[in-house]
């Protein structure tokens, strides 16, 4: 065995981790050297604040011919790194040598953007190994000395300041390892206008410019974000030419973006106004192309935002639906949803961003179309073999939608909604309008309904007001279609004659009051599940109340439909009609043949029982995969039992979410579970408001997870 060497100890610093090169002497570096170096800084801090060109160049045009870098994205990195890499954070070996070309040709804004959003790597992050020794980095290097970077795809440490800001060599001499960092610190400054650049405060003439163009632009930003605001249209008829301050309304509409920036013109201090009037027609920053730049750079700053914010959350859901607008042409709009822990809320954001970190997708919502809900070639199914913990949820609003339209499916039922659509059409004219109204004025004076609601030709959750308005306003109706039978059209008498018949059938208007009923106890599940902050906790909490109070409506189906049989049979007689049952035949294939002499029993097996059986039945399907997606949660929020196998489950499956190990994960459940029994939250959503995250990390992040989970693609 070979004698150990005393004395010496091992240890890795970061000057180890780099090849070894010989020294750099600095001794010969003259002051034109550092002068250049400094001449960089000066030129990067001052194309920053250089003041508008007058030029017939828009905004983009100046930007496109100083933006000469290639920006590599993340996908530039091979497929195993990108999980390491966030949209959002920057891998510096990716920029190698492309900053060594002349400072002005280089846009400062990215040099900028990579020393704000530069890769920096968590306390779970996993160096590798290199050589013998299996020497790593440490990630408290990058804490000690603020100057260091790391780079996954070269797997390598960089000075980010000397790539960003030196020259490639001085008298054909490289430079060292270490740039000053006050200069790097001087540079973000004035970037982000805390200081004046050097030119600047040489320059006072300069400074002037800068001031006054600041002056100027900011009215006018301030008026785009006015209309955006308050959604009003920026245009006008006159779009173009200098804008007159002698008058506040000309005879032409100039716009409101122009009236409104006028308007503050006017009534601002007489410099901003003078400076206004004598600016030259090519630097107003007032035509249209202007103000859709500015618009768009509100745009990036405002999606900037949010995506880090999202990828802080680092947990969303995406939905997507089609709709159909004015036109009758489908417009496809997609959404995201996250926990905003800054207002403690869960927000939502219509827009398309390819910054979004998808290894944090968690979810996924749509309707039931087989292009989407696929289990092979559907849209969820491509996007989970990417992602595999990016649940599908059918969108709850569109299973509540189709258990009642399949539950309407009964033949009376569905003549009766027909019956209704049929008269609300007949009513959408002026003319028969003015009929109605005036019944009702004379029927009902103290009715605030005087107009009957078209049933909506999508949604039959929506129909239900409707219905009630059908009903509140019955009489009126009745009185009217027997005016407008005598008129002399004899198209319109006919058609208001047959409406009429069968609107004074027994059978009609059981339907319509047993619609009625049943959809009474629906709308509230249909409105809650339009909210944008529900959790998957609450909708099938209320769900199963619905389902409840339907089954109980079937348990005593014969005393509720007696209530009912009550109701329809006093209207039958102010109307002179009677409930009768239909001619029975030997051989019936169009309808039952219920061998019962009684009208009540008779209607009561016939539409009352079938329609609640239905109903119950495709509630109880259409909602059963969003019950097994919520039991593996239950562990989290369930105060009556303490289910530990279901919780080693959610840590198995979300084991790329939870940093801490299994041994302290169940200890975090343990202590849970007893503060859950303690303060019994009725929902996820409270269950996360009182769990404190540094106390239970793993549960937190569990229940984030669990509210983050859309509901519905139909949110009001």
């Amino acid at each position: 065995m070979e004698p150990t060497k005393k004395g010496i100890k091992r240890k890795s610093t970061i000057l180890s981790y780099y090849t070894k090169t010989p020294k750099v002497q600095t001794d010969n570096l003259g002051k034109n050297d550092k002068l250049n170096e400094m001449e960089v800084v000066v030129s990067l801090a001052e194309s920053a604040l250089t003041p508008f060109n007058h030029n017939s160049q828009s905004m983009s045009e100046q930007h496109n011919e100083n933006n000469k870098l290639i920006e590599p994205s993340a996908s530039a990195l091979p497929s195993a790194l990108q999980t390491v890499i966030t949209p959002t954070q920057i891998d510096i070996g990716l920029f190698i040598g492309q900053f060594e070309q002349p400072t002005s040709q280089v846009n400062s804004s990215h040099r900028y953007n990579i020393l704000k959003n530069t890769f920096n790597p968590d306390t779970t992050f996993k160096f590798p190994g290199s050589g013998r020794r299996n020497l790593k980095f440490q990630i408290n290097w990058l804490s000690r000395w603020k100057w260091l970077a790391y780079s996954v795809s070269c797997d390598g440490a960089f000075c980010k300041y000397r790539m960003l800001f030196c020259p490639k060599e001085v008298n054909t001499q490289k430079l060292g390892q270490l740039v000053f960092e006050k200069f790097t610190h001087e540079f973000l400054s004035v970037f982000e206008n805390k200081q004046e650049s050097i030119a600047v405060k040489l320059d006072s003439k300069l400074k002037l410019g800068i001031e006054k163009n600041r002056k100027m632009i900011r009215p006018i930003i301030e008026t785009i974000l006015l209309c955006g605001r308050q959604g009003i249209a920026l245009r006008g008829l006159t779009d173009s030419g200098p804008i007159d301050l002698s008058s506040l309304f000309l005879s032409n509409n100039e716009g409101n973006f122009r009236v409104i920036l006028k308007y503050v013109l006017m009534n601002s201090k007489d410099e901003l106004k003078n400076c206004f009037e004598n600016l030259p027609k090519n630097t107003t920053y007032i035509s249209p192309d202007i103000q859709n730049e500015i618009i768009n750079v509100i745009n990036s700053l405002v999606i900037k935002k949010l995506v880090t914010k999202i990828n802080q959350a680092k947990c969303f859901t995406i939905l997507a639906d089609e709709i159909t607008d004015v036109a009758g042409i489908e417009q496809f709009s997609m959404c995201v949803r996250y926990f905003d822990k800054d207002t403690n809320k869960i927000r939502g954001f219509s827009s398309i961003c390819t910054r979004i970190n998808l290894n944090y997708l968690r979810g996924q919502a749509y309707d039931g179309a087989s292009a989407m809900q696929g289990l092979f070639n559907g849209v969820q199914a491509i996007i989970k073999q990417s992602y595999p913990l990016a649940l599908y949820i059918h969108c709850c609003s569109h299973s509540l939608n189709l258990a009642i339209s399949d539950a309407c499916d009964v033949k009376s039922i569905r003549n009766a909604v027909g019956i209704i659509q049929t008269v609300c059409s007949f009513f959408n004219t002026p003319k028969r309008q003015a009929v109605l109204q005036n019944s009702v004025e004379q029927i009902a004076p103290d009715s605030k309904k005087t107009k009957l609601k078209m049933l909506c030709p999508t949604r039959w959750v929506e129909r239900h007001e409707a219905i009630l308005v059908f009903l509140e306003l019955f009489d009126s109706i009745i009185e009217s279609l027997e005016t407008i039978s005598t008129w002399i059209d004899r198209e319109t008498s006919s058609k208001a004659n047959s409406i009429l018949f069968s609107l004074k059938q027994g059978e009609t208007l059981l339907s319509i009051h047993i619609l009625a009923k049943v959809f009474s106890l629906s709308m509230p599940l249909s409105r809650q599940l339009q909210k944008e902050d529900i959790d998957l906790s609450i909708s099938m909490e209320l769900a199963d109340n619905v389902m409840s109070a339907v089954c109980l409506l079937r348990t005593n189906a014969a005393e509720e439909f007696k209530i009912i049989y009550s109701d329809v049979e006093k209207k039958c007689e102010s109307l002179g009609i009677m409930i009768s049952i239909p001619r029975l035949a030997i051989n019936q294939t169009n309808r039952l043949n219920i061998s019962t002499e009684s009208p009540e029993d008779y209607f009561r097996i016939l539409i009352f029982v079938p329609f609640l059986d239905n109903f119950c039945e495709q509630l109880n399907d259409r909602f059963l995969n969003h019950k097994s997606l919520l039991k593996q949660f239950t562990c989290l929020i369930n105060a009556n039992e303490k289910n530990e196998t279901e919780f080693k489950e959610l840590l198995k499956t979300y084991s790329a979410d939870i940093e801490a190990d299994k041994v302290s994960a169940i200890g975090e459940f343990t202590i849970w579970h007893h503060q859950v029994k303690n303060k019994n939250p009725k929902n996820a959503t409270e269950a996360f408001i009182n769990c404190n995250e540094e106390i239970s990390p793993t549960v937190h992040q569990l229940l984030k997870i669990l509210i983050t989970l859309t509901v519905t693609t139909a949110s009001s």
